[in-house]
Formats: structure tokens, sequence, C-alpha cells
């Protein structure tokens, strides 16, 4: 509808991500809402990374609240498709379990990227540095999706 959402708390968000990650240590975790110009949008944040520092992996959900609806921030890449390949990576979109996946690598610096769009609403993100990208699209199962994706319909204004 044309009201949109009021995103979800972020501290519901963070629940959803993974507290631990094999090999790895917690590092930072965050979460907020802001509101600015009429535009309300939660997210929350979590990293990991390996005792020598070599690698790397940041979880993220956003929830673009306001937006979802017309504008449909999370819809971003649903309507997009891309098949790109260069000397140093790729970036392309797919569908993984009826949800749409767009994934950027970097062989170079041994960096990628994952947005996967949950509920038409919610986007999850998970950027990883030193890390397969095999390993990476992996992580997606450490976030409770089933659940996200029941909480879309949250928050509706009339």
């Amino acid at each position: 509808g044309a009201g949109g959402y009021e995103p979800v708390d972020f501290r519901k968000l963070k629940e959803l991500l993974p507290q631990e990650l094999a090999g790895f240590e917690k590092g930072d975790s965050s979460g907020e809402k802001n509101n600015a110009f009429g535009i309300a949008v939660s997210e929350a944040k979590q990293s990991f990374r390996t005792a020598d520092g070599s690698k790397s992996v940041r979880f993220e959900i956003t929830d673009p609240g306001s937006l979802a609806g017309p504008f449909a921030l999370a819809n971003m890449w649903m309507n997009v498709d891309i098949d790109k390949e260069t000397s140093s990576g790729y970036e392309k979109t797919s569908t993984v379990g009826g949800r749409k996946l767009h994934e950027k690598w970097n062989k170079d610096g041994k960096h990628g990227e994952v947005h996967l769009v949950v509920g038409n609403r919610f986007m999850v993100e998970i950027d990883a540095r030193g890390v397969e990208m095999a390993d990476i699209k992996s992580l997606i199962s450490k976030i409770d999706v089933a659940k996200l994706e029941a909480m879309k319909g949250e928050g509706k204004k009339s």
C-alpha cells in the first residue's frame, strides 16, 4: 500500500543473525532504526573475523520499512538480471529457493558479496573477505530466512 510499513524493530532482526561462526571470532554487532525525510529503515549487523585477521564475514539484514510497497527497495534485485564476467571476477543474479539472489565475486581480492531478497521486503547481505564464494553462499543458512520471511507483513500501515 501507499503507506508502506513501519520497519521491524532492529532488535528482532539481530536475533536472526548468527551469534557464532566456526573458525571465526565474533566481532562488532549493531542495530539501528533511522527515519529521515519520511523514510524509515531498520537494520542489524553482525561481523566475524579469524584470529589472524585473514578472513572476515559481515551479515546484515535491512528492512526498508516505509519504502516497502510502491518503491520496494528490497525489490532492487527482483527485476534485474545480471550475468557479467571479467578477468578478475563475476557478478550475476539467480533464483535460489524461489528467492532472488545477487552475487558479486572479486578473485584478486578474494572478496565476495551475496544479497538475498526475502519476502519481497527484506534484504539479507553477506560480505566476506578471504572466503571462497561457495562458502559465502552456504552462510545464508546461518540466518533463519523462513522466520524472516514470516515477518514480511509486520508493521503494515493502512
